[in-house]
């Protein structure tokens, strides 16, 4: 029998070989091919992936921001607006809808004027008002007014038409306003001195004019009050000092710190007037508490006095007095104090700011029987009659003070 030709038996056993490594080779470029796709399938971040920069976060413009009256032409072209009346202390600023959003700011102590008439007074904002309009939202902007003619007190309407009118660097209101502003006055005290300022209107006619302030709860309601009372007139001349101005240079400032003065004369310790008892009982007083003499004038009654009701009616001025205090300050005062009176004084001072200290330390009066009535007029039952969970909360405290006051 032949054997086959060896030669062709070694030329099929290297083909066969050659085919084998050439598979293994498409596989292993496959496989390595395949290695980044399936990591990134899993989540696994490539190179590529690391090295490529995130999107830039698109950037918002801005919002262009007229200030008026300044840019009011510039504003004009952008968006229609009129000013109109809305009443005593305010007007509107009144737009058509914008083709973007718009940033409107109107700064205190810009000046304002009716466009034809001279029955209404000059008004002045007497407080910055900063706004936004956008397109598709109709709006209508309130600004707060003070009026620069206490005789020109005229109710504005929607069918009024007023326009910005740029004050004088020199507009001593305009400066007013704007100091104003920065310590924070409210709208009598900063209506009370432009009035001084542009007229230096007398006390008689100062009180005969009243502005209705409505209730939150009960808008049909309402009261009708002062401009200003004695506490923000003290505002008004502080800053009339602040711009180097003399407030008794105005009439309604000096008569109101010549009445303090004279009234606190009638209840001088030393040397009081025949009626200093029914000031202190009618607690007239209290429209000056402002000032840091009524304070103490009334703790000298109330510790050195010798009859029991003016003392304890010096006691009922002082705590109606509506101090306004911190509450480290008031506990630190009530410490240091000897007479046992005014410890109560500063106790209930706490009580009024919601301190929870003033519990325990009003209790240990319980025992004092000239303040009964506190106890069973103004207190609640909280303080007269201490729950078990209570004094083990305030123990120690309370036990101090029960001590330290005996």
């Amino acid at each position: 029998m032949s054997e086959g030709n060896p030669k062709k038996s070694i030329k099929v056993d290297l083909l066969i070989i050659a085919s084998a490594i050439i598979c293994v080779v498409e596989l292993s470029i496959w496989f390595f091919l395949s290695i980044p796709k399936l990591f990134k399938s899993d989540g696994i971040p490539t190179q590529k992936d690391v090295d490529k920069p995130a999107p830039a976060k698109e950037k918002t413009k801005p919002v262009k921001t007229y200030l008026l009256p300044r840019d009011a032409e510039a504003l004009s072209r952008k968006v229609k607006f009129q000013l109109l009346g809305r009443d005593f202390r305010s007007l509107n600023l009144k737009f058509e809808d914008p083709s973007k959003e718009i940033g409107i700011t109107v700064p205190a102590g810009t000046k304002i004027v009716h466009q034809e008439s001279g029955e209404f007074p000059e008004f002045y904002v007497w407080k910055t008002t900063n706004l936004r309009i956008a397109p598709r939202k109709y709006k209508v902007r309130e600004l707060a007014v003070v009026g620069s003619d206490a005789n020109k007190l005229v109710e504005t309407g929607d069918g009024d038409y007023f326009k910005f009118s740029a004050a004088s660097s020199n507009d001593l209101i305009s400066r007013f306003i704007q100091m104003s502003e920065q310590k924070e006055l409210n709208w009598g005290s900063v209506q009370s001195g432009v009035w001084m300022l542009s007229q230096n209107i007398s006390s008689e006619d100062f009180q005969k004019i009243r502005v209705h302030t409505y209730h939150q709860l009960n808008p049909m309601g309402g009261t009708d009050s002062i401009v200003a009372a004695y506490k923000g007139l003290k505002s008004t001349a502080n800053v009339f000092q602040d711009l180097g101005l003399n407030p008794m240079d105005y009439q309604l400032l000096a008569d109101s710190r010549n009445k303090f003065l004279g009234l606190l004369k009638k209840v001088d310790f030393d040397a009081p007037s025949k009626n200093y008892s029914s000031i202190i009982v009618n607690k007239s007083l209290l429209n000056y508490q402002i000032e840091p003499e009524v304070e103490k004038v009334l703790i000298r009654y109330l510790t050195e006095h010798t009859t029991p009701h003016i003392r304890l009616d010096a006691l009922r001025n002082l705590t109606s007095m509506e101090v306004v205090d911190d509450a480290e300050i008031i506990f630190h005062q009530l410490k240091n104090e000897s007479h046992r009176h005014v410890q109560f004084l500063y106790a209930f001072r706490l009580y009024k700011i919601d301190d929870p200290r003033s519990f325990p330390l009003l209790a240990a009066f319980e025992k004092d029987a000239e303040l009964n009535t506190y106890f069973s007029n103004y207190l609640p039952s909280k303080i007269k009659k201490l729950s078990g969970r209570d004094r083990a909360t305030n123990e120690n405290l309370f036990d101090y003070w029960e001590r330290a006051l005996g």
